[in-house]
């Protein structure tokens, strides 16, 4: 039993979890093109912004983590930016 890996496999159902599976925080944040930060406000949240979700998928899949099926479905709409609207006054 020596030879076996001492990695277990694990179902991924958190951030934190995921990153891990990544090697970390800045490993992630390297996939993702983002700042450490973000993936640490992320792994705060519990959640990675839908934009991320198809190409994560694929990664994990490529990756063999196991993920909890609903792991993306638990991540929250994230809201976007106000647009800016065009009163008369400024028209003028």
């Amino acid at each position: 039993m020596g030879s076996m890996s001492k990695r277990m496999n694990i179902t991924i159902k958190t951030v934190a979890e995921l990153v891990d599976a990544f090697g970390g925080t800045q490993a992630f944040a390297d996939w993702a093109d983002v700042g450490m930060s973000a993936v640490s406000n992320w792994i705060a949240m519990g959640a990675v912004p839908r934009g991320y979700h198809y190409r994560l998928d694929r990664e994990c899949r490529a990756r063999h983590l196991d993920v909890d099926p609903g792991f993306f479905d638990r991540s929250p709409k994230w809201p976007e930016k106000p647009k800016k609207s065009v009163t008369a006054d400024a028209a003028a």
